[in-house]
């Protein structure tokens, strides 16, 4: 975990990050299988998924970590049927290197401040991310 000035600053993403994000979801698109992708994305289509989630009113945060981003999460519509239409999918990715320290939970906490309910997320994990197994701890936790 990190602790005292080594603690991750959680923030919402911006333009700015798209660098890193497209970085860390292009490893995840490699060597996961979480991403359903087989190419990673140009980070001008990154930025494009970046708007239009935002636009939407849905949460996208990253996780910084002495000035870098380590991770980044968001929620998105889970299907557009009338019947999904209060559920979320939830994605974490955590950039290799960074895992086991918390950002997770924190980004995911994060998101649940901006109203997302723990109950209606479906969660997906990149490799390089959380632990699947431990996806229903975490939501407990989390409320």
């Amino acid at each position: 975990r990190m602790a005292g000035v080594d603690k991750p600053v959680i923030r919402a993403a911006v333009a700015g990050d798209i660098p890193r994000i497209t970085a860390i979801y292009a490893d995840a698109v490699l060597t996961g299988t979480a991403t359903f992708e087989l190419e990673p994305p140009s980070a001008t289509e990154m930025a494009a998924r970046l708007k239009g989630l935002v636009e939407g009113g849905y949460p996208y945060f990253v996780a910084e970590h002495k000035g870098r981003v380590a991770g980044y999460a968001y929620a998105s519509q889970f299907r557009p049927r009338i019947g999904y239409r209060y559920t979320v999918e939830d994605s974490v990715y955590i950039r290799d290197g960074y895992e086991g320290r918390g950002l997770g939970r924190a980004l995911l906490t994060a998101k649940m401040r901006e109203g997302a309910d723990p109950s209606e997320l479906i969660t997906t994990a990149a490799r390089h991310g959380i632990d699947i197994a431990a996806l229903p701890a975490i939501a407990a936790r989390l409320g």
